[in-house]
């Protein structure tokens, strides 16, 4: 049986998918898992040299048996399966149905990702949910803290005929009036006419009731709102990905002149949208905004100087005639050089000085002036 800790996933591998405590967790299951395994093929190999020659055929069939599971075992499928089984019958997921459907790396992970989903409250979902669709952390304690407060008032609370009781009753009636539109005086008046007509204690039933119902549609406006943001948002950014993937792989040429061949326009988009690294708020940064972070002034005046000299990238040719204009004054600095490097012939005639017997001086001309 082959140790089921050298398959496919390492220690870290599990630790960088699922978290350093899960990896310690199947780290230890598996090894326990193997060990078992050993004593069991110990164990029958005991019988099988124990087993008589008429009770061979049958041995034969064992082993086969035992062959198929060892190879099943080393099997991807098996592996994660065998994690999963294993972690339910240590108890750490005991809930956890469905086993043999875990058979991959992706599987494993849902099913993390969903015990641990499980074992949050109600309070800790709507948490969770408010914090990753970007709500504000005040505007979310205000709703939690009002929710939790209403659902802690008993009825006993609400019939209690002493101060704290009557307040607790004017206090939810006034409430759910202001709730329902009604202006800060009628609702006040409101609250006195139920205390007059002693209906108060049923009204702040009522009103405690009304006011959940209230509190709790806010809180679902609240989030389905800043998830329709969130989605637009993504969908927004996948746009834009979009269009730029588009428009670099439709770009034969950068800056006029140079082409740019498919495997650097696939350069240029992983530089502007792949992820390389997290800022210290767990922000995801990409090579350019990278070097953006690292190096702020220089960016913008890296980026302002090549707007400036290009008309606002409209003009590219203006960065190649600077070269174009440095070359042709070098080449004409050159042949002043030559120039000045020549003497007079006593003939009148100019002869260049330098040559050898392999160049077009070799010969006698002279040029005549």
């Amino acid at each position: 049986m082959e140790d089921l800790s050298t398959h496919f996933l390492s220690a870290d591998e599990i630790s960088e998918l699922f978290g350093d405590e899960a990896a310690e967790q199947a780290k230890e299951v598996i090894e326990e898992n193997n060990d078992q395994e050993q004593e069991e093929i110990k164990n029958k190999q005991d019988e099988n040299n124990n087993t008589t020659d008429e009770e061979q055929p049958q041995e034969s069939g064992g082993r086969k048996s035992n062959q198929e599971d060892t190879d099943s075992a080393g099997s991807p499928n098996n592996f994660f399966t065998s994690i999963a089984k294993a972690l339910k019958e240590e108890g750490i997921f005991p809930d956890l149905d469905k086993i043999d459907d875990i058979k991959d790396a992706a599987s494993l992970k849902k099913m993390f990702e969903e015990q641990v989903d499980s074992r949050l409250s109600q309070q800790q979902k709507r948490v969770v949910e408010a914090l990753n669709y970007g709500i504000e952390e005040p505007e979310i304690q205000k709703f939690e803290r009002t929710i939790h407060y209403l659902d802690s008032i008993k009825e006993s609370d609400i019939m209690a005929e002493n101060s704290d009781g009557e307040n607790l009753r004017k206090n939810l009636i006034f409430r759910d009036y202001i709730n329902r539109g009604f202006s800060e005086d009628r609702a006040k008046k409101e609250v006195e006419k139920s205390l007059n007509a002693g209906t108060d204690i049923n009204d702040a039933k009522e009103a405690l009731a009304s006011n959940k119902e209230y509190f709790d549609k806010q809180y679902k406006f609240l989030l389905d709102k800043a998830k329709q943001e969130n989605d637009a948002e993504i969908a927004a950014k996948n746009k834009r990905i979009e269009d730029m993937k588009k428009a670099i792989d439709e770009q034969e040429a950068a800056f006029g002149s140079i082409t740019i061949d498919k495997a650097t326009r696939n350069k240029i988009f992983e530089n502007l949208t792949k992820p390389v690294e997290k800022d210290s708020n767990g922000e995801l940064l990409t090579p350019m905004q990278k070097y953006e972070r690292e190096n702020g002034k220089k960016f913008l005046v890296e980026v302002a100087t090549l707007f400036t000299l290009t008309d606002g990238f409209t003009d590219y040719s203006k960065l190649f005639k600077t070269v174009e204009n440095k070359a042709v004054k070098k080449g004409l600095s050159n042949l002043e050089d030559v120039l000045k490097g020549s003497v007079n012939t006593e003939s009148g005639s100019l002869s260049v000085m330098g040559g050898s017997s392999d160049n077009y001086f070799s010969q006698d001309f002279e040029i005549d002036l």
